[in-house]
């Protein structure tokens, strides 16, 4: 999705609005932030916006392959997101457990 800070100009401000409307219309978010820049004003903006319409989310952390996952996910904690997931989608890394927890409320409907 575009990038979520207000400053959007142009057809990141359409970007923008549809990277909302889905997130409205999601049962769930993967809210992915980029665990190599750290913290950004869109990764802000983004969670007050969760915050704000009460959606679950799950925040993942991604591209903590070669540093030190829990020290590049410290200041993430502050976006107040308690379901933390750290990855490396290039290496497969943490993939495989993300998806089963994000997937498995749906297959437990299944199931019952």
């Amino acid at each position: 999705t575009g990038g979520i800070d207000g400053t959007e100009e142009g057809v990141e401000t359409k970007m923008a609005e549809q990277s909302l409307a889905a997130i409205d219309e999601a049962d769930v978010v993967l809210f992915l932030v980029d665990g190599r820049a750290g913290l950004t004003p869109s990764d802000e903006a983004i969670a007050a916006h969760l915050r704000k319409i009460e959606k679950p989310a799950m925040l993942v952390v991604n591209k903590i392959d070669g540093i030190d996952a829990d020290a590049a996910c410290a200041d993430f904690w502050q976006l107040g997101v308690d379901d933390m997931y750290q990855i490396a989608a290039a290496h497969g890394r943490g993939v495989t457990a993300l998806l089963e927890r994000a997937l498995s409320p749906f297959f437990d409907d299944l199931l019952t």
